[in-house]
């Protein structure tokens, strides 16, 4: 793996391996793509992995409470909200979101009064 041409998940992506954060924890599929090379890799670049995933997943819309209580997911929200596909609780989510506020910036009229 090349890391000075492109970024590490990009060039995981190229090779049809996704990745994200599981709050500090990387999370690949398909694990069966893995060769020895690129868990070395993967190990020796963890902290640029690290920052670029988190760089990727501050860009995509949080969840957030609308007017009337109810939580809302966005489906390309960061995984780690995805309760369905293995991502933590929806109350660990609505806890998370609770502390921050509710809101999603770009959303105000959804915001919890």
């Amino acid at each position: 793996m090349r890391t000075s041409d492109m970024g590490i998940v990009d060039e995981l992506s190229k090779r049809g391996i996704k990745v994200w954060l599981m709050g500090e924890r990387v999370r690949v599929f398909p694990k069966e793509r893995l060769t020895d090379d690129l868990r070395r890799e993967i190990a020796k670049h963890r902290d640029a992995l690290v920052a670029e995933l988190s760089e990727l997943e501050a860009a995509l819309p949080k969840p957030y409470f609308r007017r009337n209580g109810s939580l809302v997911i966005p489906f390309d929200s960061p995984k780690r909200y995805h309760w369905w596909a293995g991502g933590q609780s929806v109350s660990e989510t609505i806890k998370e979101i609770s502390e921050s506020g509710g809101c999603d910036g770009d959303n105000e009229t959804d915001c919890r009064e």
